[in-house]
């Protein structure tokens, strides 16, 4: 079974890198650059992990993470991926839900650390029933 990443980054450079990265690294890939698409994408390609960004320009990131918790009953993880580095902004992601924050720029080792992790946790909740 393929392992799943939604991709969601208002900036096309950055959706190509981490795209091209994590195709490379085995991962079937979907990503959008609207903030507004994400609940409906996850619903079609029901990834196992989102990498979102903080700055969009039509909904905020931490706007979206509410909006998958809100609205999925098994929600994928969230990892943010984002410039902003204020002790204010990781706060609001981790109480929004998010399963880590990791600040722009990141490298490929700390970003496929991050997302193994996460994909170690999320298979340890499916076995657990939650």
């Amino acid at each position: 079974m393929a392992r799943r990443i939604l991709l969601v980054d208002d900036e096309p450079e950055m959706l190509i890198l981490l795209e091209l990265t994590l195709s490379i690294a085995g991962y079937e890939i979907a990503k959008t650059d609207k903030g507004t698409k994400t609940c409906d994408l996850i619903a079609e390609f029901d990834p196992h992990i989102v990498i979102l960004d903080l700055m969009m320009p039509d909904l905020s990131g931490i706007e979206v993470l509410r909006g998958i918790k809100q609205r999925f009953a098994n929600p994928p993880e969230v990892i943010i991926l984002s410039a902003r580095t204020g002790f204010s902004d990781i706060v609001a992601g981790r109480e929004a839900g998010a399963f880590t924050y990791i600040f722009k720029p990141v490298t490929r080792g700390k970003l496929l650390d991050a997302i193994e992790s996460a994909m170690i946790y999320r298979s340890q909740q499916e076995q657990n029933g939650k």
